[in-house]
């Protein structure tokens, strides 16, 4: 797998530095899983050698001067767009998604020929984990380009993709849909639902797996399920 990309939408309480950098340490610990042990992470600068300076992670731990890093970088807050990376080509993007608010969020992780081969199971334990600790509204997982090279059914809408999860709750029977659908628990209460186009390696450029993704797209909006990139947060 040459890159699997997550996206998450959510609906922040704060908008604030020492928000935006515990997210961003979160998230890039559970990332640096798929490298199979800790990396450092930094802030972008005009070049590589200034971003080299700006080490905000290191040893899965906040740097010293993560959070001053972060806030002389930060200008124009509520807005945020903000990127970090590491030596791996990795990265985790947060931007405001605004859509009626500023607390609306979109994190996208992208990780590069991971040291890891992400199988199935491996993804979903990593999305479970997500899920639980970030209770996100939208979670949409994909391989090798499948959004960027609009593989999807529906340019005005989310990719599907690998996998899809919306913290709504459906009846397996009314979707007929039982294949491809997984009631999420935490602590034994629903919480939402997760739709999987393929139980196994999901390869974005292979024409199979496109059309897989794509019928289970066209079925998620016969069931108004999958929103447009204008009404993700509202519902």
């Amino acid at each position: 797998m040459e890159e699997l990309k997550l996206t998450i939408y959510k609906k922040e309480d704060t908008i604030a530095i020492e928000n935006l950098l515990e997210r961003f340490l979160y998230l890039s610990n559970i990332t640096s899983y798929l490298r199979g042990g800790a990396v450092e992470w930094f802030l972008t600068g005009k070049s590589k050698a200034e971003a080299l300076k700006k080490k905000i992670f290191h040893e899965n731990k906040m740097a010293d001067e993560a959070l001053s890093l972060l806030d002389k970088k930060i200008k124009s807050l509520p807005s945020i767009t903000e990127t970090i990376w590491n030596n791996f080509d990795d990265i985790i993007t947060a931007s405001n998604y605004i859509c009626e608010s500023y607390n609306n969020i979109s994190y996208q992780i992208t990780v590069r020929s991971p040291n890891i081969e992400p199988n199935f199971e491996l993804v979903v334990k990593y999305l479970s984990a997500l899920i639980r600790d970030l209770t996100p509204h939208i979670v949409t997982i994909e391989t090798n380009d499948y959004g960027f090279n609009q593989s999807q059914t529906f340019p005005d809408r989310l990719p599907v993709g690998w996998m899809f999860y919306i913290d709504e709750i459906f009846d397996k029977n009314t979707l007929n849909l039982d294949e491809h659908m997984v009631a999420v628990n935490n602590d034994g209460m629903p919480i939402g639902s997760l739709f999987i186009s393929k139980r196994g390696l999901f390869d974005g450029e292979n024409k199979e797996d496109i059309k897989i993704a794509n019928a289970l797209e066209i079925a998620l909006v016969e069931h108004e399920i999958l929103p447009t990139y204008r009404t993700i947060f509202k519902g």
